[in-house]
């Protein structure tokens, strides 16, 4: 029997479907994501992702960028939230490190 989940990946990266919840769409999404997230639940995110992030370059690279599926821009949303929280697990170790500035006060340009 097929999960839900099974067809929200591209084929080769389905067994990342646990960790689909960092799929967000926008930047503020993707911080808030990790701020509210346990140190423990962003390293098993970035342990899961960053072996597989240069396949997933390969892969999404295929893909013209305005013509994407949206399982390929969900795997997308994923790798820019590894690369996201990249400096919290290899540099700070510790989230209130990264946290001294409150993300709120940064205006993103859109």
């Amino acid at each position: 029997m097929a999960k839900m989940t099974d067809n929200l990946l591209p084929q080769p990266f389905r067994a990342l479907a646990p960790y689909l919840d960092w799929a967000l769409p926008t930047e503020r999404e993707r911080a808030a994501k990790e701020r509210g997230s346990t140190i423990e639940a962003v390293r098993a995110f970035y342990d899961a992702m960053a072996p597989q992030l240069e396949a997933i370059i390969a892969y999404l690279d295929k893909t013209p960028f305005g013509t994407m599926p949206p399982e390929n821009q969900r795997l997308l949303n994923m790798a820019l939230a590894l690369v996201e929280i990249s400096n919290l697990v290899e540099l700070y170790k510790r989230p209130e490190k990264m946290n001294m500035v409150p993300a709120e006060r940064f205006v993103p340009y859109e």
